[in-house]
C-alpha cells in the first residue's frame, strides 16, 4: 500500500512538473521521486492510474507529455475519466486493484479523503522548497490539518456580472457588502432574489 501511495504522490508532482513545461529539465526531487518508487532502468514498466472528471482531450495532452517526460524511468501515465468521481474514490480509493493511483480533482474533498486514509502527504516524496514560487493561496488549499497533501495545478477565478438596469446603488466591492446587499435585495415570499449562482 505504501508503495501505491508513494506512486500517487509521485505521479502527482511529475504531472505537477509537466504542466510546467514539458521542455523543462528535472530538478533533483524528481530523482528523489524516481527513487521512492524503486524504478530504474532495469525494472518493468510501471503503469499510474490518474482518475479525473475534466476534458479528455486536455487530459491526453497532459498524459502525453508526462509520458514523454517519465519513459525513461519506465513509468506510464493513464487517465481514466470517472462520472460522480467523489463518490468513485469514496468506495475504491483504499482498493489497490480497482481504485486509482491518483486523481485530478478539485481539493474541496481533500478533508474527507484525508479523513479516510485514502491519501499520504506530498512531502513524503518531494521536498517543501518545490512549492516555494507557487502561488501561496493555492499551496494551502492542498493542506490539511498542517499536512501538505496535494500540490495545484491551476486556479479558477470567478467572476461577477450584474444587470446594471436592474441594480440599485453601488456595486459592493468586498463579499460583506454583496452579503448585505442580497440581504437586502431578496424577497423569499415573492420569489425574487438579489443574486442568483
Amino acid at each position: 500500500m505504501k508503495k501505491r501511495v508513494l506512486s500517487l504522490l509521485l505521479c502527482t508532482a511529475m504531472t505537477i512538473g509537466t504542466l510546467s513545461g514539458c521542455g523543462k529539465e528535472a530538478g533533483n526531487d524528481e530523482g528523489k521521486a524516481t527513487e521512492a518508487l524503486g524504478n530504474d532502468a532495469e525494472d518493468e514498466m510501471t503503469e499510474v492510474k490518474i482518475w479525473h472528471d475534466g476534458d479528455e482531450n486536455i487530459m491526453q495532452t497532459i498524459a502525453d507529455c508526462a509520458n514523454e517526460k517519465l519513459a525513461e524511468d519506465n513509468i506510464k501515465v493513464t487517465f481514466e475519466k470517472k462520472s460522480g468521481l467523489t463518490d468513485q474514490l469514496q468506495l475504491y480509493g483504499n482498493d489497490e486493484s480497482n481504485g486509482p493511483d491518483m486523481y485530478l480533482y478539485a481539493h474541496d474533498s481533500l478533508g474527507t479523503f484525508a479523513e479516510m486514509g485514502i491519501l499520504a502527504p506530498i512531502t513524503d516524496v518531494i521536498s517543501e522548497d518545490v512549492m516555494a514560487d507557487l502561488l501561496p493561496m493555492t499551496v494551502e488549499a492542498g493542506n490539511y490539518k498542517d499536512t501538505q497533501y496535494l500540490m495545484p495545478v491551476y486556479y479558477e477565478t470567478l467572476l461577477f456580472m450584474y444587470n446594471k438596469a436592474k441594480w440599485e446603488g453601488d456595486v459592493p466591492e468586498t463579499t460583506d457588502e454583496l452579503y448585505d446587499y442580497m440581504v437586502a435585495h431578496t424577497d423569499v415570499n415573492a420569489g425574487t432574489y438579489a443574486l442568483v449562482n
